[in-house]
């Protein structure tokens, strides 16, 4: 029971902190507060465009009651009450409406209204009055009887032969506060109905475009150090497709690496059992006799020294990945062929040549490098006999530096062309008895790719083989950070 509670207040958290959570609460705060604002903007609006249409409405009246008061036909004495009365109730009867109130004010009293009653609940008090029979220029004005209730005013001064008078044209706004405020009610359950609808399209629209997240959490958690064959399939061409992709890719680089080391650690105990058994049998079975045992200990001897070799060039291997593995410095490619020439002639008795010194300065480890020309060298050694010709040259061309040996050996199969830089690739030629685990050519191209460059080969049975490496004069960036 308390490991459930514990459980549960673990998931209760992580509900509300995942991604899609959050983003989904963004959207809705965001619709939210959209949906608010423009409600809140088009209400503004309008009650901004109804003030404006009121007030050039009133304006209108008023002015068209000043030109009423000015027609030929009604040129009266307007302080006589019969005319007075004629003149207002026959404009009156030109501009009645139903939500108009016009209202004629004579010496600081109200001399004439369009209707008996003037509006439901508003009565002008005295001071109001008062206050307009003084006025010497046009006034408009608003009062808000109730939240839906609002009278819109526009009262303009008049000379009545002699006496002063103000006419007020007024507007009640009741029923087009109404009618927004409907209008408003309508658009608020738009609104709440777009709102529904957008957060529930929202939510399936967020599970759909992180559901590869929750694909790649699923795709880690069945990974495990012996099976990485799980992938997530690829859906559009957005960033997730591209961190899908991503994330593919180094699944792909991740099973290539374990694979190898898989392959390698096989090789390699493959390769030591054998020197080891040696070394055992010859150890268990060593011999009273000075002359055997000197025999036992030499083979023994032979063999530890080749377990070396082995294990020299696994580490060198693996120091190949590390950042600090070259050690650059400037390389004169003329003095550096003429000293590789010297190094290799030593190798066996063959007919070495030289056949062409490049010259220029390069960028590369000299040690590496060396290593790579020796190796190169070494195998085509064991590829030919006593006399036959083996060629080595270097050249600088289009900012590359390259170098090359060839032999007049029996030449490599084309179908060995893809695999013989592998590690524990050996040529199987019965004929011939190669030292080594199959790690040289390994070795070269790791050399060889830890400076940028390439290595390439041409070969042709019965016809010899030509290794070529081409070398960056200027080492690119990578491979500045690869090394000291």
């Amino acid at each position: 029971m308390i490991a459930t509670t514990i459980n549960r207040s673990r998931q209760f958290p992580k509900i509300f902190a995942s991604v899609r959570t959050r983003v989904l609460m963004g959207c809705l705060l965001l619709m939210s507060f959209s949906a608010l604002a423009s409600t809140v903007c088009i209400r503004h609006l309008l009650y901004v465009n109804l003030e404006d249409r009121i007030e050039k409405e009133l304006q209108r009246v008023s002015g068209e009651f000043i030109k009423h008061t000015r027609e030929p036909k009604l040129k009266i004495d307007l302080t006589a009450t019969k005319y007075s009365a004629d003149l207002f109730e026959s404009f009156v009867e030109r501009e009645a409406v139903y939500d108009k109130y016009y209202l004629l004010l004579v010496d600081g009293r109200v001399y004439q209204t369009s209707n008996r009653q003037l509006i439901s609940g508003f009565r002008f008090d005295r001071a109001t009055i008062d206050l307009l029979s003084k006025l010497a220029q046009h006034q408009a004005e608003e009062i808000e009887l109730s939240p839906t209730s609002i009278i819109y005013y526009h009262a303009m001064p008049i000379d009545l032969s002699g006496q002063k008078g103000v006419f007020v044209a007024m507007f009640d706004g009741t029923g087009e506060c109404e009618e927004i405020n409907q209008a408003m009610m309508v658009i608020i359950g738009v609104n709440f109905g777009v709102f529904t609808i957008s957060a529930i399209a929202a939510g399936l629209d967020t599970k759909r475009i992180l559901q590869p997240l929750q694909l790649l959490i699923d795709a880690t958690r069945k990974m495990t150090d012996t099976d990485l064959s799980e992938r997530i399939p690829v859906r559009g061409n957005d960033e997730i497709a591209d961190l899908t992709l991503t994330f593919n890719e180094m699944l792909d680089r991740l099973q290539t690496s374990f694979k190898s080391q898989k392959e390698f650690f096989n090789h390699a105990g493959h390769e030591l059992r054998t020197p080891l058994t040696i070394i055992r049998v010859n150890l268990e079975m060593l011999s009273e006799d000075p002359q055997e045992r000197q025999e036992t200990i030499a083979l023994v001897t032979d063999e530890l020294d080749r377990m070396n070799r082995y294990v020299n060039d696994m580490i060198l291997l693996a120091k190949s990945e590390q950042p600090d593995f070259l050690i650059l410095e400037t390389v004169n490619l003329y003095d550096f062929t003429k000293e590789i020439y010297i190094k290799v002639t030593a190798l066996g008795d063959r007919n070495w040549q030289l056949q062409h010194i490049g010259k220029g300065n390069m960028v590369g480890d000299r040690h590496r490098l060396t290593q790579v020309i020796m190796n190169l060298a070494q195998n085509a050694v064991q590829q030919t006999n006593s006399g036959d010709r083996i060629v080595i040259g270097s050249v600088m061309k289009n900012g590359k530096a390259r170098f090359w040996v060839r032999d007049t050996g029996p030449g490599i199969d084309p179908l060995l062309h893809q695999i013989i830089f592998d590690r524990f690739i050996r040529y199987p030629d019965a004929r011939r008895r190669f030292e080594g685990m199959g790690l040289g050519l390994a070795i070269v191209k790791a050399i060889v790719e830890a400076h940028g460059g390439r290595i390439h080969l041409v070969s042709e049975l019965e016809r010899g083989s030509k290794f070529t490496v081409q070398i960056p004069i200027d080492p690119p960036q990578a491979v500045l950070q690869h090394s000291k």
